[in-house]
């Protein structure tokens, strides 16, 4: 073979196996988001609901209302057909969830319509998002090398395995 393809299937078979490197990859991007405890539901006059309750952030316990405008609760029952649930509009596409809004506050014109018991209102994934591990990024070039450097050893473990079959 020449020196050129030599080299190049010394830099593009570890990619090909990719064990450590597929890894770290995986770890490079992680989505996150906070956990809301519902303990109380308020309606508006417009029809618009929110939700009283407990939001976890980073470990912090803060109280919190979850604003859920009118348009999210019609989306949300033309796709259950019925009674709407925190499940239902727990599972909205994103482009809907990120109609819902955390505030400190409640605003005046709403009442309160319900108390949920404790340990009955369940757990919504509020604020979702993605975030960019820089160590995982910083490992890729390490996880690549031991590729590299690993690769005739997976050739002959793959070797053995052909042989056993």
């Amino acid at each position: 073979m020449k020196p050129k393809l030599h080299f190049f299937l010394f830099l593009i078979c570890p990619m090909l196996s990719g064990c450590f490197t597929h890894i770290a990859s995986h770890e490079v991007i992680q989505g996150k988001s906070d956990c809301f405890f519902p303990a109380a539901i308020y309606k508006s006059s417009d029809g618009s609901l929110a939700v009283e309750g407990t939001l976890s952030k980073n470990r912090k316990q803060i109280h919190a209302y979850l604003m859920i405008p009118q348009k999210v609760l019609v989306e949300a029952h033309k796709k259950t057909n019925g009674e709407v649930s925190m499940t239902d509009i727990n599972s909205l596409p994103p482009s809907s969830q990120k109609q819902l809004q955390l505030q400190k506050e409640l605003p005046s014109d709403y009442r309160k319509v319900v108390d949920i018991p404790k340990g009955q209102g369940g757990m919504m994934s509020v604020n979702q998002r993605k975030t960019i591990n820089i160590v995982a990024i910083g490992a890729l070039p390490f996880a690549f090398i031991i590729d590299a450097v690993t690769f005739p050893l997976q050739i002959e473990v793959a070797k053995g395995f052909q042989d056993i079959n």
